[in-house]
């Protein structure tokens, strides 16, 4: 009986820990990306100011968006704007999303950053932080 209480107790434990939301994207992502859009957040961690990007055959060419405050930590020159400014990506979308480096999809066929549908992409330490300019589906 001891044994059986000790278990409850330790299931119970792990319960109340368990996490709510899809453990490789922050709790305020989930809430703050709706379905069908791929979010791009300028900080890390999902954190930051964010740019929704509608699902389906929208592209984007980040230099025409502002981002009001923000700052590159790798071109100063697109301050404000959110050209060279995305340092994680949420895409809740059903389809996958291809991220390039230069505005017009540039290097052709060889984006700096692949997400899958329903998938996450942190930069923290990649290369590809803060280097993002045009988005469109793969």
């Amino acid at each position: 009986m001891v044994m059986a209480m000790k278990l409850a107790i330790a299931a119970a434990a792990i319960a109340s820990v368990t996490p709510m939301h899809n453990a490789n994207v922050a709790p305020d992502a989930t809430s703050s990306c709706a379905a069908n859009q791929v979010c791009m957040y300028s900080d890390k961690g999902f954190t930051g100011q964010i740019y929704h990007l509608v699902g389906g055959n929208q592209d984007a060419d980040l230099r025409n968006n502002p981002c009001s405050g923000c700052k590159s930590s790798t071109d100063s020159g697109s301050n404000n704007t959110w050209n060279d400014m995305v340092s994680s990506i949420y895409n809740r979308t059903g389809e996958s999303y291809c991220f390039y480096k230069d505005s017009s999809f540039r290097p052709v066929g060889d984006p700096i950053v692949v997400v899958n549908a329903n998938g996450t992409r942190d930069l923290k330490g990649d290369p590809a932080n803060d280097q993002i300019t045009s988005v469109r589906p793969c």
